[in-house]
């Protein structure tokens, strides 16, 4: 059934064998073509789809075409919900992994443009964004390719992006900061600074990671600061 099948797909996208989200797909797939055939046991759920995804976003061997398929089961979830199944409506933690498989995305991509629609699409329907989201997102931002026009468009959303957190969530992690500092990186010395500052605040200040980001983007700040 539905939970025993979820169960093995979960056991896989969590291990690290070589063949894991080739098994976790021909799963999905299984089940969905029992559902067709009439076995409404078998019917892959919210949890189905998202495990998917997360085995997606932890492949080592993730190329062009892992984000294409992310996308394309998240339409499918949508098509499905507006037909009824309201079993198959995109969760924050399904929203949450395609931003993250977004973030990994390589090439020309505008992925700053495509998480800040990933985003507003969960306040559309009034889920959570929380830190892990906009940890992502940041990231996105960072890594968003293409004309310099782009990339200080991808700043501006990162910029807007980063006030929502600090309003939302109350305890940003040093994962987070860090991200946004590295969207700064280029564009803006002094809102990397003040990140920072609130980062200190939050007990992160001398984590490995932010230390890395900032010596990239202001490496100036450490000096005065210390």
């Amino acid at each position: 059934n539905t939970i025993t099948f979820t169960s093995v797909m979960d056991a896989w996208a969590k291990s690290k064998e070589k063949y894991a989200v080739s098994r976790v797909e021909a799963i999905l797939q299984k089940m969905e073509e029992i559902y067709k055939a009439g076995g409404k046991d078998a019917k892959p759920n919210t949890i189905s789809y998202t495990i998917t995804l997360r085995a997606f976003a932890t492949d080592t061997n993730a190329d062009e075409k892992t984000a294409e398929k992310a996308l394309e089961i998240l339409n499918k979830m949508k098509i499905l919900e507006r037909k009824g199944h309201k079993d198959l409506s995109p969760s924050a933690k399904t929203y949450g992994t395609i931003i993250r498989i977004i973030a990994n995305r390589k090439g020309p991509h505008d992925n700053a443009k495509k998480v800040k629609e990933l985003i507003q699409e969960m306040k559309n329907r009034s889920l959570q964004v929380d830190d892990f989201s906009f940890g992502y997102a940041f990231l996105a931002c960072s890594r968003t390719r293409g004309s310099k026009a782009r990339q200080n468009a991808a700043f501006v959303i990162a910029r807007s992006l980063y006030r929502e957190m600090l309003q939302k969530v109350k305890s940003p992690s040093a994962v987070s900061y860090a991200n946004f500092i590295q969207a700064c990186y280029g564009n803006n010395e002094k809102v990397a600074e003040e990140a920072y500052l609130d980062c200190c605040k939050h007990g992160h200040g001398q984590d490995v990671r932010v230390i890395r980001a900032i010596k990239r983007c202001v490496p100036n700040v450490l000096k005065r600061l210390y």
